[in-house]
């Protein structure tokens, strides 16, 4: 299978998901930035949005692709 011109699906999916991933954590970071200004205090949750970012850049990937992921419609 080809994607977007390379022979190794990998490196078509790694630099979206690896993007996402970061771009999700940096969003995490700031929202617990602004919560920790307000007195509230939530651990993790940067890395949680940062996973789940990652989590939904590897399935819109899969959905582009149309490669079926189990639990989702079609």
């Amino acid at each position: 299978m080809e994607l977007k011109g390379t022979r190794h699906p990998v490196l078509a999916w790694v630099p979206i998901v690896m993007v996402a991933t970061g771009l999700g954590g940096l969003a995490g970071l700031t929202v617990n930035s602004i919560f920790a200004m307000l007195g509230l205090y939530l651990p993790y949750f940067d890395i949680f949005v940062g996973s789940l970012s990652g989590a939904l850049g590897l399935i819109y990937v899969l959905k582009k692709h149309h490669i079926p992921v189990r639990g989702l419609r079609e």
